[in-house]
């Protein structure tokens, strides 16, 4: 009952002493406190990384960096710098700075002045690091642990701390310490002694090793993929082969965008790791038009088109056909991967036709139509220049070959069947072989190239 009087008695007296000051007095209160003001602010004392800190967290700083702040909020954030500085200056180990600030109103801009004196410093009094389990032998993380920014007797740096625990978490896991936790990961400070400690203790586990590698599409076949895996099932871990897979694929014309999962959760007792390729193919067609106009050909043309999968086996084409007063070019290739070969290594078969208007320098007078026509195979192993008719002979040829060469691995799968004939399969071995012999000129007495056997 006396607290609400007092409330009522304290009401009553401030409306009576609003009522008693002029109207001009009043609103010039009012507008006084909701008119914004300019405000700068100024620190001295630490500079580098301190002083970028400060101005990081401190929330007078940001202000500053305003057009305007209202008043009231002015005051309140400089009440709570001298606590936000502190605050931002002990993850660099100092714990007890001293802090003048001063606030000049009469200013304009206000200005806000701190002078900082970021007291001792805080030591690393004792160093506690220890990885537990299969990776204490491991070169890797020995030679990890040797190059760790911490030391004792160093100033307490928390940055060097959490830069030391990312870099043994990310170790572990790229090598394969797929079950690695932290026992204890601590900084431990003595603010009246200015000592600290850091303890960090890894328990790795085993070692996992590469499992199955499978890819999420169907319309190419892992087999042409395989010369760019560098590792194989039952390998140790190491996320580098994945990164280097990762970039060769993304390298390709086939995907738009390439995904390597390892699958820790379908690990096999032995610790081997199944790989999953998750990929985003590219589109199977890309047409491009261009329309000019240049001084020497006058309006031109270009029609151009990209097929990126013609067939699981990796193979595409593209043409490309440029029209212009002067000049009509048609060009057609057609890319194939060599069985065997990464797929950075191709077979092309390629053609052109190229016609040219040509034109006198001096008198202007058109001269004669010059058309050329060509057909080329190129092989980026072994590249070379040959007459168009041994080149049309060779394509035939390898044609034939390769038809060959489809029966053969059929005959082959057929022999591994224990319920195949394989007294015919031999025959039709022997038949096949003399097929072979007589595609590439050898005679019934000759001797069968090493890379022609069949095995």
């Amino acid at each position: 009952m006396a607290r609400r009087f007092h409330e009522r008695l304290f009401a009553a007296l401030s409306l009576a002493l609003l009522a008693s000051l002029a109207p001009q007095t009043v609103s010039h209160l009012v507008a006084q406190q909701s008119a914004e003001v300019k405000l700068s602010v100024q620190i001295s004392g630490i500079d580098g990384e301190l002083k970028q800190n400060v101005e990081a967290l401190a929330g007078i700083f940001t202000a500053a960096r305003s057009k305007t702040v209202r008043p009231g909020h002015v005051y309140r954030l400089f009440e709570n710098a001298p606590e936000e500085i502190e605050r931002a200056l002990q993850p660099f180990g100092f714990y007890h700075p001293t802090i003048e600030s001063s606030l000049d109103v009469e200013s304009s801009p206000w200005r806000a002045t701190f002078v900082v004196d970021s007291g001792p410093p805080t030591l690393v009094d004792r160093l506690d690091i220890r990885v537990i389990g299969e990776a204490e032998g491991d070169s890797a993380f020995q030679a990890a642990l040797a190059r760790l920014p911490l030391a004792e007797g160093d100033t307490l740096y928390h940055p060097a701390y959490e830069r030391a625990k990312t870099s043994l978490e990310l170790l572990a896991a790229d090598r394969g310490y797929l079950d690695a936790v932290w026992d204890s990961s601590f900084i431990r400070v003595d603010r009246e002694q200015n000592r600290s400690e850091i303890v960090l203790h890894m328990t790795t586990g085993p070692r996992f090793r590469f499992g199955a590698v499978s890819i999420d599409h169907e319309w190419v076949d892992l087999d042409i993929l395989e010369p760019h895996i560098e590792f194989k099932p039952g390998d140790p871990f190491d996320t580098s082969y994945l990164r280097d897979l990762q970039s060769a694929l993304s390298g390709t014309t086939y995907f738009a965008n390439v995904e390597i999962v390892p699958r820790r959760d379908l690990a096999d007792p032995e610790l081997r790791v199944p790989i999953e390729i998750h990929a985003t193919a590219r589109k199977t067609q890309r047409w491009e038009v261009g329309v000019g106009y240049g001084t020497d050909t006058g309006p031109r043309i270009r029609l151009a088109t990209e097929f990126r999968r013609l067939n699981r086996r990796g193979h595409y084409a593209d043409g490309d056909v440029r029209l212009s007063t002067t000049e009509q070019s048609i060009t057609a290739t057609r890319e194939r991967g060599a069985d065997g070969a990464s797929i950075s290594e191709w077979i092309r078969f390629a053609g052109a036709v190229d016609t040219r208007l040509l034109t006198s320098r001096k008198d202007g007078r058109k001269g004669e139509v010059l058309t050329n026509g060509e057909i080329a195979v190129e092989d980026t192993i072994a590249e070379g220049e040959r007459p168009i008719d041994q080149v049309l002979d060779d394509l035939i040829g390898w044609f034939d070959l390769r038809r060959i060469v489809a029966r053969e691995q059929d005959l082959k799968r057929r022999l591994r069947d224990p319920a195949a004939d394989h007294e015919a399969l031999l025959a039709e071995r022997h038949a096949l072989l003399l097929e072979r012999r007589a595609h590439l000129g050898v005679g019934s007495s000759g001797n069968t190239p090493a890379s022609d056997r069949l095995e």
